[in-house]
């Protein structure tokens, strides 16, 4: 139990505040209705009544009809942000390059509640109802500001609504009441509960990104079809911010977040671990008890039932909970009704990149062609990517881009299949020199620690702390569709090209050869019919992979690539551009033909 000599510093605490907000809405009603402004003169200013709220930075407005306060947050300033992160560690080498930071929703609640108990003069709420998530709150760029509007219910007394907004769109919204009748009864027991398939720590190595502010599942007492129970950690709220105290709160975020864990904890029984899900709302929270700022022995119940029962067997169903949080002795601290999850189910390449992104990989060697290294990574479905506001999509860009490429990430215009085209494209590159590296020096680095870049000519290139003490970098060449991405690596020193292109993608194969030579329009014809598509490609990607090789692209004129074929069939071609001869090496891979230049002679005019 909380020791009775900090629970009555803390109500001290709340109760100064509390007298200090009141008295300076009081002074600041009075102060601007008396002032008289002079020339140049500024407005009076009270003293800050917003010292003691730890999440509200800075007051705005202030009357006793509407508070409007601004709250700063930032990953490298804000500790639990930085357990807060939706993917594994990303880096050994830069500490601060951490994935995407989002806060959770019960600390977007305690914004809220922070707001209203500054307005309503009072942090005792019987209850806390209709709340609704609407966005991410995501730290795409490591810091944000969020703003809080406070406001008295029209027509309801002791009722309060209040919202957190993102750059001007609500993300949140939620009612505090005052006061008012529990009415939601305890939960009941599991009819036969069954161990847990993951527990204790488990739970977070295995799928759960939290970090240790909000590890707070401790033991899986046991779950049935119903639902599932949980003791808890101890919930302390010491270390949520940086600066080494412990914050005094209306709430407590990480007893109120262990309700989404618990659900997830559910899931993963039936599905195992290949999703996400999170609440998004919540109809009525009643609050039976202080807030535990840490006591020992707590326990969490949660039951479910599907929201639609014709959809009861489907475990992505969306699902309401119930939880109730008690004391070592029984005694219930809080009790929920309605939080609704939402569920994602991800794939499992996915997962295992966004728990674990050293370990994970979303690609997979090709067989070598000639002296080159080949990766193929199929892009994640659009869908996929899509979904929630990208935020898979977005997940997946933190967990692995270094500072330089986040900036370029950034700049990318609105789009999401570029979007989605260029993170896959880099990743693909990312892998096949991590796996390359691996290889020849048992070393396994970082996705961040591969930078890629692009030369004037737009040419990818590969750079890291690692061309300093492992190897020197090798040639890179990528080639990308809207499904696939294949790139290419040789370590001697030779460049590299190369190009790939799925079977039956072309449309209009005419078009395609008008840009070729007569002699590779009367090649092609000469080629049997069953065959016609695969050789189309080849002529097209060997011209492809040389521009390549060479540096300059096409430069819209890929009739100035020649393309001829050896002897004895259509795995061997040369290019001629210029003065520049390039052989080319043609492979199928699946319905895919692929084709990799790997060096090139000059020749005589």
């Amino acid at each position: 139990m909380a020791d009775d000599g900090d629970a009555a510093a803390r109500a001290a605490v709340m109760a100064d505040y509390f007298a200090t907000m009141r008295a300076f809405l009081a002074q600041q009603q009075s102060l601007l209705e008396a002032w008289q402004p002079g020339a140049g003169e500024p407005a009076p200013q009270a003293e800050d009544p917003l010292a003691w709220a730890p999440f509200l930075d800075e007051l705005v407005e202030a009357s006793p009809e509407r508070l409007v306060a601004r709250c700063h947050l930032a990953v490298h300033r804000d500790a639990f942000l930085r357990d807060h992160v939706l993917s594994g560690r990303g880096s050994d080498t830069d500490p601060e390059l951490v994935g995407l930071a989002c806060v959770p929703l019960m600390a977007s609640l305690e914004i809220l509640a922070e707001a209203a108990a500054a307005l309503a003069g009072t942090a005792d709420f019987a209850s806390i109802e209709q709340v609704r998530a609407f966005d991410w709150i995501a730290l795409d760029d490591e810091a944000l500001t969020l703003d809080v509007v406070a406001e008295p219910v029209a027509g309801e007394t002791g009722l309060w609504r209040a919202t957190l907004s993102q750059a001007g769109a609500p993300a949140v919204t939620a009612l505090f009441r005052e006061t008012g009748t529990a009415r939601l009864a305890p939960l009941p027991a599991l009819a036969a509960p069954r161990a847990a398939r993951w527990d204790g720590q488990a739970i977070y190595d295995v799928g759960m990104f939290h970090g240790p502010i909000f590890q707070s599942l401790a033991h899986v007492r046991g779950w049935d079809e119903s639902g599932i129970d949980c003791e808890l950690s101890d919930c302390s709220l010491a270390g949520f911010f940086d600066g080494g105290t412990t914050p005094s709160m209306v709430l407590s975020p990480v007893l109120m977040d262990a309700m989404g864990q618990l659900a997830a904890c559910w899931v993963a029984e039936h599905v195992g671990t290949d999703f996400n899900c999170f609440p998004s709302t919540i109809e009525r929270i009643e609050l039976l008890a202080p807030q535990p700022a840490a006591e020992a022995g707590l326990v969490l119940r949660g039951r479910q039932q599907a929201l639609d029962p014709a959809q009861a067997g489907d475990i992505a169903a969306a699902r309401r909970w119930q939880f109730e949080a008690c004391s070592a002795d029984g005694r219930p601290l809080l009790r929920v009704d309605g939080l609704v999850n939402v569920f994602f189910p991800v794939p499992h390449r996915f997962y295992q990149l966004r728990r674990d992104p050293l370990g994970g990989w979303l690609g997979e060697p090709l067989a070598p062609v000639g002296g080159a290294r080949l990766w193929q990574l199929e892009s994640l479905p659009e869908a996929f990517c899509a979904q929630s506001n990208a935020i898979f999509l977005r997940m997946l860009a933190h967990a692995t881009l270094a500072w330089e490429e986040r900036e370029a990430w950034r700049a990318l215009p609105d789009n999401l299949r570029h979007r989605r085209q260029w993170l896959h494209g880099r990743l693909a590159l990312k892998e096949l020199v991590r796996h390359w590296l691996h290889e020849r020096t048992g070393q396994l680095v970082y996705p961040s620690d591969v930078v890629v870049g692009h030369d004037e000519r737009g040419a990818p290139f590969v750079d890291g702390w690692w061309t300093q003490s492992l190897a020197p970098a090798p040639a890179v060449s990528l080639t990308h569709g809207a499904r696939w991405n294949v790139a290419a690596l040789r370590d001697d020193g030779a460049p590299v090209g190369v190009d790939a292109e799925e079977i039956g993608r072309v449309q209009r194969p005419d078009l395609l050869e008008a840009a070729f030579t007569p002699a590779e329009r009367a090649w092609l014809a000469a080629q049997p019919a069953a065959t016609r598509d695969d050789a189309l490609l080849r002529v097209w990607c060997a011209k492809e992979a040389a521009a390549k090789l060479l540096g300059t692209g096409l430069q819209g004129a890929p009739e100035a690539f020649a393309v001829t074929f050896e002897s004895g069939g259509a795995s061997r071609a040369r290019v001629q551009a210029g003065d520049s001869m390039v052989p080319v090496l043609l492979v199928r891979v699946g319905n895919s033909v692929v084709a990799l230049a790997e060096y090139h002679e000059r020749v005589s005019g």
